[in-house]
């Protein structure tokens, strides 16, 4: 199976997967009502701008699994000169597909397009279950923030 990037046509199905996510990880309350609908359109927004990159492994019309790439333009990245912060997303293949190396092969796609972008440094929020593939891959847990729950 080959790594392809994602175009405007595969939103439908990345918003799809990406809602899957949520659900998978009991998280689904947190989404609005509107999930899909927002989840593309912002997207397409980002694609656009050339600030998002999805990678893709595919079978036939199926998204087998999926790795995003995004350019952090929230505050403080905004204000930096270059090289700010990108995010990586998405994270997601079949269950029927886990465990043979496409997350990690789609992981390295996601950070090279963010080195491409001029980012300096990449973060992510790891699932339990796969945040030993996060830091084999050199990522690093960090305390940079603090949480006050409202």
């Amino acid at each position: 199976m080959e790594i392809r990037t994602a175009e405007l046509d595969d939103l439908n199905k990345i918003a799809e997967l990406k809602i899957r996510m949520f659900e998978e990880a009991g998280l689904l309350n947190l989404l609005a009502d509107d999930q899909a609908l927002l989840i593309r359109r912002k997207y397409r927004e980002l694609y656009r701008a050339k600030e998002a990159c999805h990678f893709l492994i595919t079978s036939e019309d199926r998204i087998i699994a999926m790795a995003g790439g995004f350019v952090r333009r929230d505050i403080p990245y905004c204000f930096y000169k270059e090289g700010g912060r990108g995010f990586i997303g998405d994270m997601f293949t079949q269950p029927e597909f886990r465990n043979r190396g496409y997350g990690r092969s789609l992981l390295m796609e996601a950070i090279n397009w963010l080195r491409f972008k001029g980012m300096k440094s990449a973060e992510l929020l790891a699932a339990e279950k796969a945040r030993d593939l996060y830091l084999k891959a050199g990522f690093v847990s960090n305390s940079e923030s603090l949480v006050l729950k409202l």
